[in-house]
């Protein structure tokens, strides 16, 4: 989703609705803060091109499942489907990752597992992990014992399979850039933005208020993804943040 948005246009058109404006014909990835009297009709474009580019997305997966669960090795392979950051549609005055603060949008993303045994298929695990959590749950699954320890990464083999309960009680992280703090216990995200923040919707306490139609546009993308839920239905969904 960083790089060119390049669905074809039928993606996009098929979340508009009746009376809604064309939506973008662009193919460059939109990033940037929102000004205080921002068009919400651009902002819906936005929204409905970045729906069309996680269509085909989805529709790239479903091929490659079609290919793969033909393959002898399918009875013996590890998938994992994650994403490197989330995508901004709106929420905090920002479109994209932008300045990189590390509100909920952009940090919390989903990674699902797929085991060759349909362990944990459909299931989902609301504890807390992390990027680094990846490569350990890898060397794990090839019986790499020797690798160097990590001192926050741990393997998720036995969380997705259902045989241990969450380690973490929260997560801390820092921006690159800008000087961003964000600490996560569960269900709850605590956020200091940088000094020169100026967010663009009204502050509620350290928080701010999001556009609300951007809230819906998970939901709404969601339930046209049958290949996304077809490997949620033989995987195990672990929520990463």
């Amino acid at each position: 989703m960083g790089t060119t948005w390049d669905a074809p246009p039928e993606f996009r058109r098929g979340y508009q609705d009746e009376g809604d404006p064309p939506p973008p014909d662009g193919a460059d990835v939109p990033d940037r803060r929102l000004p205080a009297d921002y068009d919400p009709d651009e902002l819906l474009g936005v929204a409905q091109a970045y729906a069309g580019q996680v269509t085909l997305l989805d529709t790239c997966l479903g091929a490659f499942l079609d290919f793969f669960d033909g393959l002898p090795i399918a009875d013996e392979t590890l998938l994992t489907l994650t994403s490197a950051r989330g995508f901004p549609l709106g929420e905090h005055g920002r479109v994209g990752p932008c300045d990189d603060a590390l509100f909920g949008e952009l940090a919390h993303v989903p990674w699902m597992m797929r085991f060759p045994d349909a362990a944990g298929a459909g299931a989902r695990r609301p504890s807390l992990v992390e990027p680094a959590d990846l490569w350990a749950t890898l060397l794990d699954w090839w019986n790499i014992g020797d690798a160097p320890r990590s001192p926050t990464a741990e393997s998720l083999l036995l969380l997705a399979r259902g045989e241990a309960v969450a380690w973490r009680d929260r997560l801390c992280m820092a921006a690159a850039a800008g000087g961003g703090r964000s600490a996560r216990p569960p269900g709850f995200c605590a956020t200091a933005t940088p000094p020169n923040y100026s967010p663009s919707r009204p502050t509620v306490g350290k928080s701010t208020m999001s556009p609300p139609a951007a809230r819906t546009w998970p939901s709404v993308c969601s339930t046209r993804l049958g290949n996304m839920n077809r490997l949620f239905r033989v995987g195990s969904p672990i929520s990463r943040r």
